[in-house]
This record gives C-alpha cells, structure tokens and sequence, in this order.
C-alpha cells in the first residue's frame, strides 16, 4: 500500500488533532470557539455518514472501486468523500460545506476523479 493512502492511523491521528484544537480553545477560555469546533465536527461526521450510506446502497460498485483506489494511495481521503458527495448528485458547494473545504477544491478533485473514470463524466447541455 502507498504512503499516501488513508488509513485508520490517519483517522485517529485527524480526530487527535481535533481533539486538541478543542481543548486549546478551552484551555485559553475561548468557550464559544470550542463550540463552534465541536459544532462543526459532529455536523460534518453525521451529515457525510448520511452520504456515505446511501452511496452504499445505491452504488455497490462504486463504493469497490474507489475503496480500491484509495487503498492504492491513488487518492487521498478528501478525494474519496468528494466522490461520495458528487456520486450522490451533491453540487460542489454542498460539498464543501459538509467536508469543511471550497468549491473550487471539490470542483478540480472531482475532475481528477473524472480522469481516473471513478465518476461519470460531466453532461454538457
């Protein structure tokens, strides 16, 4: 397995530092920015496990294959939830709110995900 795939140590070692960022906040009184940290973390974790389950159901197929090629090291983790995102017929913004990045960046990863023929291809009217 590559050096740049994603796995369960990534998880932990984000969750780590999440954790942290929370705790600094607290630790500095900034109560209101540990909520908002906390906030958008659970939002963030539920609404992609929405997401990710339907996809499930809804596209075996595509779950395999993009398993595989984040496993390859061939994507990273943000690409893999965008391809979720963007299978389920998300619009680049919704995207981004739910993952906490920009419009812009899920536009240009779900092309590279376009380029490797993980999504379809985008229909010009």
């Amino acid at each position: 397995m590559s050096l740049n795939a994603y796995t369960p140590i990534h998880e932990w070692t984000d969750s780590v530092i999440r954790l942290y960022e929370i705790k600094e906040a607290l630790e500095k009184n900034e109560v209101e920015q540990a909520k908002t940290l906390v906030e958008a973390e659970i939002y963030a974790k539920g609404k992609f496990a929405a997401v990710q389950q339907r996809v499930q159901t809804l596209y075996p197929e595509f779950v395999t294959a993009i398993a595989e090629v984040l496993a390859q090291g061939k994507i990273t983790k943000l690409m893999w939830q965008i391809g979720y995102c963007i299978k389920l017929g998300m619009a680049p913004i919704e995207t981004a709110k739910i993952l906490n990045t920009n419009n812009r960046s899920v536009s240009t990863l779900a092309c590279k995900l376009r380029r490797l023929e993980l999504l379809e291809a985008v229909k010009k009217a």
